[in-house]
């Protein structure tokens, strides 16, 4: 008998993390989740990477936006004192 961890018994972590994670995890939880989506990254190249699921420009803009400010709200505005 083994104490290996299985998939079955494995919960998946949903909360903010000051972590970096690996993006095809990443990736992998947002399959079947999402009604748009726009991916921006780095390949192993270090070249820049944008695929979206929308053409167009103002709703991936929108997109990029929205982000933004949901960036600066969590860094600026998240109720903690310092």
């Amino acid at each position: 008998m083994t104490d290996e961890p299985t998939s079955n018994n494995v919960v998946r972590f949903t909360g903010l993390t000051k972590l970096d994670l690996d993006p095809d995890t990443i990736l992998n939880n947002a399959v079947g989740e999402l009604k748009e989506v726009l991916i921006l990254g780095t390949d192993k190249e270090g070249h820049q990477y944008l695929a979206s699921s929308s053409s167009d420009a103002k709703v991936m803009m929108w997109h990029l936006e929205t982000a933004k400010f949901m960036l600066l709200e969590n860094i600026f505005y998240s109720g903690e004192d310092e």
